[in-house]
C-alpha cells in the first residue's frame, strides 16, 4: 500500500519536515509551486524546484553548494539532533529505506537551496509517497 499526502514547502523557511525515517522509501515529487527565491519568480529566467541555471558557489553561504541555486534539496535529522549532509532533490528523488532508523526520530526535511531566506516569497508543494520496499508507486 502507498500512502501520500501534499506537503508545503515554505520559501522563508530553511528546513520543512516532511515525513519520519524507518524501513520504507520516501519519494518526493513536484507537485506546483509559485515560489520566489532570490529574487528570481517560478518558471522565468529557468528557476524552479530544479533550480536556476547557476550552481551554488562555495564561498556565499549555500546550504548545498554545486548544486542549482534556489533548487529543492533535503537532508535527514537523527534522533540525536544530528543532521547530513544537504541532497539535491529537484523536481523529484527516492530517499530510503532506512531500517536502522526509529521512525519517531528520523525526520526528512527539504527547504530551498539559497542563502538568503528574506528576499524569498510563496511556497512550493510536492508529493510525498511513502511505501514499503520493493512495492510499486
Amino acid at each position: 500500500m502507498v500512502d501520500y499526502k501534499i506537503v508545503e514547502i515554505d520559501a522563508r523557511k530553511s528546513w520543512t519536515t516532511v515525513a519520519g525515517g524507518g524501513d520504507f522509501i520516501v519519494e518526493v515529487a513536484y507537485h506546483d509551486s509559485l515560489w520566489k527565491c532570490g529574487k528570481v519568480l517560478t518558471g522565468a529566467d529557468g528557476c524552479d524546484e530544479a533550480g536556476a541555471k547557476e550552481l551554488a558557489p562555495l564561498q556565499m553561504g549555500f546550504p548545498l553548494p554545486g548544486a542549482p541555486r534556489y533548487s529543492l534539496i533535503g537532508r535527514y535529522v537523527d534522533d540525536g539532533g544530528f543532521a547530513s549532509e544537504p541532497f539535491y532533490v529537484g523536481r523529484s528523488r527516492e530517499i530510503g529505506p532506512f531500517p536502522h532508523a526509529n521512525p519517531d526520530y528520523f525526520l526528512i526535511q527539504l527547504g530551498p537551496n539559497d542563502n538568503n531566506l528574506f528576499d524569498n516569497r510563496g511556497s512550493l508543494r510536492v508529493r510525498i509517497s511513502i511505501r514499503e520496499p520493493g512495492s510499486a508507486l
